[in-house]
């Protein structure tokens, strides 16, 4: 193996790359070449992976990839997807698995590179295709859109190609795939910004009409893209119907199986370990003792998905605790409100983010 004559990770990259690279130019001349291109919009991306999947910084130093030479190998990736985002059409994990197997064919010293520090094929794969599905989800999100709400739409518009008419009836009007995606997603995504998951007097009939109102004062684009395609007006309410309520009862379904997870995950924490002790020994009252644990263990299973590379758990729960506190999430304030210093207790909260990443299901 040819990391066991060079350690270097910039000559590693360089050999594999002078074995593999079809355009005949040296690494040093393409890395230029792409920080030339679009810089402020592949630096956006960057920001924005690195907060993510900043732990994968941390697996790979550990192996002898240092993070400038891992940030080259991302910004290629980060390229590559940007420059060929639109070859293929289809949901964001059809073409990111497209875009995988591309990328692979057409620069195989990306792939070579990792894997002579050890990282087996596998992990590697699912590396790279979070990665080029991050970049699919970045350029095709509205802008200010969040992560995570954008993760959840992309999600539930999967699921209403799957399950319901609306992709066939609409296909029926001439109107493209992606374009149908482009709709149904931006719908789904203004439904979830206007959910109000602690309204829980209000039936879904009235919900749903709400959200109806909503969509047809602000005048959206979609709807008026479906008016552009010759669909009736009385067909494109009853679609915003069924998307807006498709979207609602997956939201609230999820919400709910959220918090019977945490439930069980809190009571599993309080018979198999110390852990209740140990937060009243630090102030933590005995009667809110439960909630604490529970709202730790809520945020690590909203936030757990987002890590589908399977590298350390520790490294996983690092992170998570990391922007649970720089967010300031309530149950950090609440810990201080007792007076607790939370770099003190810093172990504990990493051992119940653990904790719950090892044992969700």
């Amino acid at each position: 193996m040819y990391y066991s004559y060079n350690n270097n990770p910039f000559n590693i990259m360089s050999y594999y790359h002078s074995l593999y690279s079809r355009s005949g130019k040296n690494l040093e001349s393409e890395y230029t070449d792409i920080l030339r291109q679009g810089t402020e919009d592949i630096d956006k991306i960057i920001n924005e992976l690195e907060g993510q999947f900043s732990y994968m910084y941390t697996e790979t130093s550990k192996l002898g990839l240092n993070n400038m030479a891992m940030r080259v190998l991302l910004r290629f990736i980060v390229r590559y997807t940007l420059d060929n985002a639109n070859k293929y059409k289809g949901s964001i994990e059809e073409r990111s698995q497209r875009l995988l197997n591309d990328l692979r064919k057409d620069n195989p010293w990306i792939f070579f590179t990792l894997r002579a520090y050890g990282i087996p094929p596998r992990v590697i794969d699912q590396a790279v295709l979070g990665i080029i599905s991050f970049v699919l989800s970045y350029i095709d999100r509205p802008s200010g859109i969040p992560v995570e709400v954008d993760k959840k739409a992309e999600q539930i518009t999967n699921l209403i190609r799957q399950k319901t008419d609306i992709y066939t009836d609409l296909k029926g009007y001439g109107i493209p795939q992606r374009r149908i995606d482009n709709i149904v997603k931006s719908l789904v995504i203004f439904t979830i910004i206007n959910i109000d998951l602690e309204d829980i007097y209000t039936n879904m009939e009235e919900k749903v009409r709400n959200i109806l109102i909503k969509m047809q004062q602000s005048n959206l684009e979609p709807i008026k893209e479906l008016q552009s395609y010759g669909v009736p007006m009385n067909q494109i309410r009853a679609i915003l119907r069924t998307i807006i309520r498709f979207t609602i009862e997956h939201i609230e379904s999820t919400e709910q199986s959220l918090e019977r997870e945490a439930i069980r995950i809190t009571n599993e924490i309080r018979n198999t370990t110390n852990i209740f002790q140990i937060l009243r020994s630090y102030g933590v009252p005995q009667a809110q003792v439960p909630k604490v644990v529970k709202d730790i263990v809520y945020y690590t299973l909203q936030k757990g998905d987002m890590y589908k590379i399977p590298l350390d758990i520790q490294s996983q729960a690092t992170e998570i605790l990391s922007e649970m506190i720089s967010t300031n999430q309530p149950v950090i304030r609440e810990l201080r409100s007792y007076g607790i210093r939370i770099n003190e207790i810093r172990p504990i909260l990493r051992r119940i983010i653990a904790f719950t990443l090892r044992n969700k299901t």
